[in-house]
């Protein structure tokens, strides 16, 4: 019998019984790793169970599970904060307005834009003056190898506060935060930012949309 939760497996054989807890470190991992985990377990243990001998199939299979548990659990340790200058990939970009329907529309053209381009900020630092700086916005054809969008824009940072400004969105007012590898800014957006933006990843700017309209652009990088 073999029996499994997120915290031990315990294996009954020939009357023998193994209790194996589970290291802390794969219980840190979400659900759906950990269960690819125990999933590759079991098929080795169902696939291994006719042709192996007890004495040396317990104690080399939960050797090998051990292992790799632990080494996964390297990969777990926190991540300092990361400096925000250098490069940034862009995990996601969500905008909220007061225009749902622009929202569906631009949220789901930032998905195809994933799809389609590597995107990227890099973000440059004024050396001299810290709280200054440029960022470039980029989006890579991998098919073209080329930039389809090559955009800087300029920051000023106060606390937590990051103001940009750019010729083309106009200027967004926002904030930002750095945890461990992942940064996330969100930036006030008027109908010129909006506007910009589509024009940008490829939709039409004339698509309906309140003249009122404003919201937060909110973008997810990893370093």
């Amino acid at each position: 019998m073999f029996i499994f939760n997120y915290k031990m497996i315990i294996i009954q054989y020939n009357k023998h019984t193994i209790v194996y807890p589970i290291s802390h470190y794969a219980f840190n991992y979400d659900i759906t790793y950990r269960q690819k985990i125990i999933r590759i377990f079991v098929k080795h243990y169902k696939t291994n169970i006719l042709h192996m001998k007890k004495n040396i199939f317990f104690p080399t299979l939960l050797a090998i599970f051990s292992i790799v548990l632990f080494s996964c659990g390297d990969d777990n340790e926190p991540v300092p904060n990361q400096p925000l200058d250098g490069e940034w990939l862009t995990q996601k970009r969500v905008l909220e307005t007061n225009d749902e329907d622009v929202n569906k529309r631009v949220n789901k053209m930032f998905e195809i834009d994933a799809e389609d381009f590597i995107l990227k900020r890099v973000f440059e630092i004024n050396k001299n003056i810290p709280d200054l700086g440029t960022v470039t916005t980029l989006a890579y054809d991998p098919d073209r190898n080329i930039n389809a969008v090559n955009r800087d824009s300029d920051f000023t940072l106060v606390g937590d506060s990051m103001n940009l400004s750019d010729k083309t969105l106009g200027i967004m007012p926002g904030t930002y935060t750095i945890k461990g590898n992942l940064l996330v800014t969100k930036s006030k957006v008027n109908k010129q930012a909006i506007q910009a933006i589509i024009t940008e990843i490829g939709g039409d700017p004339n698509i309906k949309m309140k003249d009122d309209i404003e919201g937060i652009l909110t973008i997810t990088d990893k370093k």
